[in-house]
């Protein structure tokens, strides 16, 4: 992935030409300059299209409807963010409750207690995982295990 620095700027001007997608799609701005030209030169030189006819205003019908196109695009990213950020707030609230169940249990038990502590560490970072594979829709529950340390864990069979 290339890093892009703003103080360097010209260089990206003169060097656009080599990037993947311009490449791509060069073949069919090309094409669609032809086809423009073609219909342009139709109507100028064969059809004589006058001041006063309705069609000679089309071109103000298509800025029209880029404008529109461009306002539901706009709507429609502002949308996917807001839903990205409510599940970002969710998440962060899901992260500080299970800190918090965390901590109020590791009070609530004995120093020597390790068995309830244990399994408590693990289903609670079991609950993190299987909600993740629940919002992604994921037929695949493969049973964790937690390792002898609390601050690692793996997905893999035991």
């Amino acid at each position: 992935m290339l890093t892009y620095s703003p103080r360097k700027w010209f260089r990206f001007l003169l060097t656009f030409h080599k990037e993947d997608t311009f490449r791509q799609l060069l073949p069919m701005l090309i094409a669609i300059s032809v086809y423009t030209f073609i219909v342009s030169c139709a109507e100028f030189l064969w059809f004589h299209i006058s001041d006063d006819k309705y069609v000679k205003n089309i071109s103000m019908l298509h800025n029209l409807l880029g404008f529109v196109l461009s306002l539901l695009l706009v709507f429609r990213t502002n949308s996917a963010y807001d839903r990205w950020w409510e599940g970002s707030i969710l998440w962060n609230q899901l992260t500080n409750v299970s800190r918090n169940l965390a901590l109020k249990l590791d009070a609530l038990f004995e120093t020597d207690d390790l068995t309830n502590r244990r399994f408590f560490a693990q289903n609670i970072t079991f609950f993190i995982f299987s909600v993740r594979d629940h919002l992604r829709f994921s037929k695949d529950f493969t049973p964790m295990h937690f390792t002898e340390s609390y601050a690692e864990y793996s997905d893999v069979d035991k």
